[in-house]
């Protein structure tokens, strides 16, 4: 994908800075199991609620979209 950060994909840390779609609506798309998992049963969705930060995939978004970044 073009990314060259290292580290947890679970990392909430800056996330209310991305701009468009942030990792995890990326996330949502490239890896919905994991995606899953992190929101549901790591509990991370509450804590992007209480934020205000959106972690639910973008419907336009295609696979496509991630080879452009």
């Amino acid at each position: 994908m073009g990314y060259t950060r290292t580290g947890c994909m679970f990392c909430m840390f800056g996330v209310h800075l991305e701009k468009g779609d942030n990792r995890f609506q990326m996330m949502a798309k490239t890896h919905p199991k994991i995606h899953d998992y992190c929101i549901n049963k790591l509990g991370c969705g509450e804590v992007l609620d209480y934020i205000g930060v959106d972690y639910k995939a973008n419907p336009q978004m295609t696979i496509d979209d991630f080879s452009e970044q």
